[in-house]
């Protein structure tokens, strides 16, 4: 009795063993965590790329308000608080972006983009000033309209290398919700498998009892007739 409890204790340790072995297997090769982890990165790089936008065109508002008042200490202080505010944002956005090669040289591509248009941007103030302070201002209007065109053509290369950053990261996300998908399932059928097993080894634990207790009724038995021969023949002696 006490060996066929030893073998079914084997029996579960080994069904155990090769569960644990083909689930981790299956994660591991098909690397769950590392994508599922890179899905999250994607989640959290995606939300600061739409961050992005808000100071980009606080920007380009500072330039249009300036345009259409003319008050250029003003102006000079809405530009300064965008900028700052972009400027923090773009270095929070590229340490986000190093867990992915491909985001974090479009990220490095959008700081150039952003420090020409901010440059230009610059330009079209400090002329706007200039203009502004001399009489007549007829002689820098040619330059101010050409720093103005600078500022305007800065804009949108800069927002179109910003959203260009949405395809690697939309891949993470997509391919991390993949992975996780994948986890789910395999926990069910790891799941399904230790139930299977655990039925498995009741059965034959209970096959087992059976066996046992036929085979001991049937040692009983022949003990009884051999009892019954024995006494029959004393008492023919």
């Amino acid at each position: 009795m006490r060996r066929n409890f030893a073998i079914v204790r084997m029996n579960a340790g080994t069904l155990a063993v090769v569960g644990i072995l083909l689930f981790s297997g299956a994660t591991i090769g098909a690397k769950l965590p590392q994508r599922i982890q890179r899905g999250e990165r994607g989640q959290e790089a995606i939300v600061m790329l739409d961050a992005m936008r808000r100071p980009f065109l606080a920007v380009k508002h500072a330039e249009a308000r300036l345009l259409e008042t003319g008050d250029v200490p003003a102006g000079n202080r809405e530009l300064s608080l965008a900028i700052s505010s972009a400027t923090e944002l773009l270095e929070r956005y590229k340490a986000l972006a190093r867990y992915s090669v491909e985001l974090s040289t479009n990220v490095g591509e959008l700081s150039k983009a952003f420090e020409t248009w901010v440059a230009a941007e610059r330009r079209f103030f400090t002329s706007t000033e200039v203009t502004s302070d001399r009489e007549g201002g007829g002689p820098a209007t040619g330059g101010l309209m050409s720093d103005l065109a600078s500022a305007t053509s800065g804009f949108l290369p800069t927002m179109d290398v910003l959203g260009a950053g949405e395809v690697p990261i939309h891949a993470d996300i997509a391919d991390g919700r993949g992975a996780t998908r994948l986890l789910q399932l395999l926990v069910l059928l790891s799941l399904l498998y230790f139930t299977a097993a655990a039925v498995w080894l009741q059965r034959t634990t209970s096959k087992r009892e059976r066996g046992f207790l036929e085979e001991r009724l049937r040692f009983e038995q022949e003990a009884r007739a051999l009892e019954r021969t024995v006494s029959e023949a004393l008492a023919k002696v």
